[in-house]
């Protein structure tokens, strides 16, 4: 039961509106991350005329209950990803919670997430206060100093919410509330001023915090608003971590994570030349990037021997042993980089320069490219010509096929833009020589064709080899992600998605936004029979006729 305690002075009719809108909010929401009301006492317990009722949890709160449990940093990952998809279930229906942290999750009897409090939640569009209220340590800095923003209160937008689930990650891994070396006031001004915590080591908090989760918790606490994924977002990468990444559960007293050196994989004769350590000069560390988990990626500068300098990116294989078979895994992508990068020659391939050490750590080097991804530039910069973009993607997939070579990991992060604004592509740690055996583990889903998911719709494990026709399924999505500027089913799960996709289901249409020829091909391509799905050089070819006519359409229905 939740009582409020009556203090002299309270405004006992304030108190009561605050109960029966809590109330009001919270019968209204169903969801089994969340949990449920029972009903309301009218007081019989209390002096108070108003008492919440709901279920009680043994466990406690996630912090009492991880503290407790001897949990994997798997098991911990699916509890925050409930709470991420509760989160999105509130989004869904225009509410923001306000007040997301460990203490406002509870955990059920087995061992669910249930994400509690509603007395600071919102309909979205009735957010504006004068005072900002929650937990301080876990609030955006827009809520603090809502004038930097341009806001002239404070506004509880979903994306406060996605601030608060990163802080609240923090403190659940860690066992310790945010900034815990701070004061409140300390606390509030480092928010404002833009800093966030350090990644804390295993030794430190007794969990590992892998790449790609941090890289999450990066994105969500971004100090600007705009910058922060959704919570459906949120929910699909928690989803994928649990996907794509094994168990990862070391804790500090059983042993030291070991770094290993791109070295150990690759025989320094098979590292590909030149060498240009002493030609690049490092100016800064670029942020981490989610589809590059096993790598810190930094902007340098490269000096040829005239003195010229060409802007240039470094990204650097820093590896954790997390397990023997992530271990192998990670040693796979390395060699198919190194083996199949540097003979890729072509103008929509991002080009290898060559290698050179960073901290000891080999590092590849190729240009550097401002406009970023394809998926970064078409957000961006909305009027961009998609259609030309799609023609580079396919001339340099056709190239990639006519090596007789399968990319095997075609999304728009695995296409940057350059400074001409032609697409190139590049992230070839997935590539292999079609009818390779080799198992690849699942990635980036809404990009993958049925085929490539080593099972049938029974469950059966079904024997798989590469196929250029799963890299031209890959590209009928990304061509649908690049027109249409957002990915397929984007407020489904990356679970959801593969339900979907592997019976069958694709994406449509809406209003006919993308023009009848590009549907026609973007719906060849994702065939269920991959012997039915186009060559991309046939693709090339029908989008080098598409009229231009049938874009200016498409733009005029986008914009």
């Amino acid at each position: 039961m939740r009582v409020f305690s009556l203090t002299p002075g309270s405004e006992l009719k304030r108190i009561v509106k605050v109960l029966y809108r809590e109330a009001i909010i919270w019968r209204s929401l169903s969801h089994e991350n969340i949990l449920p009301l029972v009903g309301i006492d009218a007081g019989s317990q209390s002096p108070c005329p108003c008492i919440l009722v709901s279920p009680w949890m043994d466990n406690g709160n996630v912090n009492d209950y991880v503290r407790s449990q001897a949990l994997s940093n798997q098991q911990v990952v699916q509890l925050l990803r409930e709470v991420s998809c509760a989160l999105g279930y509130l989004h869904d229906r225009q509410i923001v919670h306000g007040d997301i942290r460990g203490g406002n999750i509870l955990v059920d009897e087995n061992g669910h997430a249930k994400l509690m409090d509603f007395g600071l939640a919102f309909a979205s569009e009735m957010t504006q206060s004068t005072v900002a209220s929650g937990s301080p340590r876990w609030m955006a800095p827009e809520l603090h100093d809502p004038k930097s923003f341009g806001l002239a209160s404070g506004v509880k937008l979903p994306p406060t919410d996605v601030y608060g689930f990163a802080f609240t990650c923090l403190e659940v891994y860690t066992g310790q509330r945010p900034f815990p070396e701070l004061s409140e006031i300390s606390a509030l001004i480092a928010v404002i001023a833009g800093q966030r915590p350090d990644r804390p080591s295993a030794e430190e908090c007794g969990r590992f915090f892998s790449d790609r989760f941090w890289c999450l918790l990066e994105k969500c606490w971004s100090h600007q608003p705009e910058a922060r994924p959704s919570s459906q977002d949120v929910c699909a990468t928690m989803t994928a971590l649990l996907t794509y990444e094994s168990d990862i559960a070391m804790q500090v007293s059983e042993q030291n994570i070991p770094e290993t050196r791109l070295t150990a994989f690759i025989p320094p004769e098979q590292i590909p030349s030149p060498d240009l350590s002493d030609a690049v000069t490092i100016t800064s560390k670029l942020p981490m990037d989610t589809f590059l988990p096993y790598s810190d990626t930094y902007k340098g500068e490269l000096f040829n021997k005239f003195g010229q300098r060409t802007s240039v990116t470094c990204r650097a294989m820093r590896l954790y042993a997390r397990g023997p078979s992530e271990v192998v895994l990670i040693g796979q992508v390395i060699k198919r980089e190194v083996l199949f990068w540097p003979q890729l020659a072509h103008v929509n391939v991002v080009p290898f320069l060559g290698t050179c050490n960073i901290d000891t750590h080999l590092s590849f080097v190729y240009p550097f490219y401002e406009l970023g991804t394809l998926g970064a530039y078409i957000r961006n910069y909305p009027k961009a010509d998609r259609q030309s973009l799609l023609r580079d993607v396919a001339q340099g997939m056709a190239f990639i096929h006519s090596q007789n070579l399968v990319h095997g990991d075609l999304t728009p992060d695995s296409v940057l833009v350059d400074d001409t604004k032609t697409a190139r592509l590049f992230n070839f740690g997935f590539t292999g020589v079609e009818g390779d055996r080799t198992p690849t583990p699942l990635r980036a889903i809404r990009y993958m064709a049925p085929e490539t998911y080593g099972i049938d719709p029974r469950g059966v494990p079904v024997p798989h080899h590469r196929m250029k026709a799963s890299d031209v399924y890959a590209f009928g999505i990304l061509a649908y992600t690049v027109l249409m500027g957002r990915v397929p089913w984007p407020r489904l799960t990356e679970l959801q998605v593969f339900a979907r996709i592997f019976h069958g289901e694709r994406p449509e249409n809406p209003d006919g936004r993308i023009p009848l020829s590009l549907w026609k091909l973007i719906q060849n391509c994702w065939a269920e029979d991959p012997y039915a799905r186009p060559t991309m050089s046939a693709i090339v070819q029908q989008l080098n006729t598409n009229t231009r006519s049938s874009l200016s359409r498409w733009r005029q229905s986008l914009f």
